[in-house]
């Protein structure tokens, strides 16, 4: 059996024995939640829509694959313009609905 390491603010997702269990509470159909915090061999997990405390050996990791983490987005405060007083705010677009590897591919120059 595999053992991960998991941290307060992971994403993951849960076994399917543990999702079907809270299946009727959920909106949404994606397996993926965060850690919101940890308590010896249990975790309360997040997401939009469900808000559980489940146990440890229930949670697996989300593979970095374009299928399983297909629903993560990328959405960081962007706070790179200096302005003067009375100067106006420039405003940043971003596509909250991006998947987050082509935005984070993006937002660094390699030079």
């Amino acid at each position: 059996m595999d053992k991960y390491c998991y941290r307060k603010g992971d994403i993951v997702k849960l076994s399917n024995e543990c999702l079907k269990s809270i299946g009727r509470k959920r909106i949404f159909s994606q397996n993926l939640f965060y850690i919101k915090d940890m308590d010896g061999l249990f975790a309360n997990v997040s997401s939009d829509d469900v808000d559980v405390k489940i146990p440890i050996r229930d949670i697996l990791p989300v593979k970095i694959n374009s299928i399983e983490d297909r629903d993560i987005y990328y959405d960081p405060v962007v706070a790179a313009s200096v302005i003067g007083a009375g100067q106006e705010t420039p405003t940043s677009k971003k596509d909250k609905g991006e998947y987050y590897l082509n935005a984070l591919r993006r937002s660094f120059n390699s030079e």
